[in-house]
């Protein structure tokens, strides 16, 4: 479980990133919480919509802002393809 949960967060550091803080390693923790809260819906069977959703409230809710809708497209199907392992 530790080990997808740290896959999580390094999809959300490395290719969502929405306050483009991924150029510092010392902050790859950062979204830790947000990935918490993605296993979570994994391990409910959440779907790829799902998880664009909570990606979506996330941004729009706890950080104030919103990245581009493809970007969030391709990092929720990255997260999904986890589950399927």
């Amino acid at each position: 479980m530790k080990n997808i949960l740290n896959e999580i967060n390094s999809i959300l550091f490395n290719h969502w990133d929405p306050i483009m803080i991924n150029e510092n390693p010392q902050l790859k923790d950062e979204y830790l919480t947000y990935a918490k809260k993605i296993l979570t819906l994994l391990h409910a069977n959440a779907s790829e919509e799902e998880i664009f959703q909570l990606l979506t409230e996330i941004e729009e809710n706890d950080l104030g802002l919103e990245t581009d809708k493809n970007i969030k497209k391709s990092v929720s199907n990255k997260i999904f393809l986890l589950a399927e392992f």
